[in-house]
């Protein structure tokens, strides 16, 4: 594929996962994936517990095999709970520390063609002993024969969720921002926030909100938007891509997302409009659903996405 672009800055995606093409040689037929994105999970550092999360599954028909689920956790202080296939009975089910695979689902697919939510979830257990301010992820992969590849030692990955130890009231990853003449200046609002500000590498999306709860009165704002680090500031900012003033009022949602990718490319050709996303979780998937967000200060063109397999190349139109 040839990969060319006359993006001027960066983009930000988010994948949700649902089915994509496997090679298999299970006895159980059906293609199973995540349907959706799984909230994020935070620990109070301190505080040892135990928390399951409950994805939601899309299950297929296909030429495919499904051979179960795994997971596991990159985070210091936070293991993962097998649920499936635990000896003795009643069963124990083993705990596996960060960076060991535990087996979470069959390979039984409740309902073909149809999203079903997993009834016992992935138990995470935290030790309490993590440091406030420690960020990681819990990683959910299929076995190796979904991927084609019989060994038995590799796992495709097919969501990713993102783990927080904070204090006791941890900062929102989803929020409101409403612009005030405190907080705008030009054609930008800045966002002031633990996990933003000092932080270029962040991942973030941003859409305006026509009628927030926040507000009394509803305001459209027909401008194309995008996220731009301030470097003066230390801050992220919600810019308007057509210089436009911002004015107070308006409403913007605000995803703070380390799982997400960014993807970037150079001006070629105004003839050939697209960068490449080369992404574990979208690629070979034409089923998946991505949100992009353009970063920097990009002309102000509308944005899209396609799939070209094996990948989703981002466009401006």
């Amino acid at each position: 594929m040839k990969k060319l672009s006359w993006l001027t800055g960066c983009l930000l995606l988010g994948c949700a996962c649902f089915a994509s093409p496997v090679h298999a040689v299970c006895s159980d037929q059906g293609i199973l994936r995540i349907g959706g994105q799984i909230p994020d999970v935070v620990f109070t550092s301190g505080v040892p517990s135990k928390v399951r999360i409950v994805p939601w599954w899309a299950s297929f028909d296909g030429a495919g095999w499904s051979c179960g689920v795994m997971a596991r956790s990159t985070t210091l202080g936070v293991s993962v709970q097998d649920t499936y296939g635990c000896p003795g009975a009643p069963p124990v089910c083993p705990i596996h520390p960060p960076g060991e695979w535990a087996a979470v689902k069959s390979s039984y697919p409740t309902d073909p063609k149809q999203v079903t939510r997993s009834g016992g979830g992935i138990p995470l257990i935290f030790d309490g002993e993590t440091a406030r301010g420690t960020h990681g992820t819990v990683e959910i992969g299929i076995v190796d024969n979904d991927v084609g590849i019989l060994d038995g030692n590799h796992v495709g990955i097919i969501a990713t969720v993102n783990v927080y130890i904070e204090a006791v009231k941890p900062p929102a990853t989803w929020f409101t921002a409403t612009s005030t003449a405190a907080n705008i200046a030009g054609d930008y609002l800045s966002l002031n926030h633990p996990y933003l500000n000092e932080r270029p590498d962040a991942l973030l999306f941003v859409s305006h909100v026509r009628n927030p709860v926040s507000l009394a009165v509803a305001q459209e704002w027909n401008h194309p938007i995008g996220v731009q680090y301030d470097t003066a500031r230390a801050k992220w900012t919600i810019r308007n891509r057509d210089g436009a003033a911002m004015r107070p009022g308006l409403g913007f949602n605000v995803r703070i997302d380390p799982t997400a990718t960014r993807a970037c490319a150079p001006i070629h050709s105004p003839l050939h409009e697209f960068a490449v996303v080369d992404d574990p979780v979208s690629n070979g998937n034409v089923w998946a659903t991505l949100i992009v967000i353009p970063i920097g200060h990009a002309p102000p063109h509308p944005l899209a996405v396609r799939y070209v397999s094996p990948h989703w190349p981002p466009t401006e139109h």
